[in-house]
C-alpha cells in the first residue's frame, strides 16, 4: 500500500473493495487505480508457492 500512495499525483483516482454485481453472480477487485497512464486493477491473493506469470505477445503486459 505504501508504493500505491507514493505512485499517486494528486488527479489520479484510488477505488477500493470494488463488488461488481451481474444477474447471477458477483465480484469482486480490491484497488482500482485511474492515473493518466492508464487503468491499473489489484486483485491481491494469499497464496504460497510458485507464481508463474505470461507475458501476452505484442503487448506491455504480464498475466498471471
Amino acid at each position: 500500500m505504501n508504493k500505491i500512495k507514493r505512485l499517486r499525483n494528486t488527479e489520479d483516482i484510488v477505488l477500493n473493495n470494488i463488488l461488481l454485481k451481474t444477474n447471477n453472480s458477483t465480484a469482486q477487485i480490491d484497488r482500482i487505480i485511474i492515473c493518466k497512464s492508464g487503468i491499473i486493477l489489484i486483485d491481491s491473493k494469499n497464496y504460497s508457492g510458485w507464481i508463474h506469470g505470461m507475458k501476452i505477445l505484442n503487448r506491455n503486459e504480464t498475466v498471471f
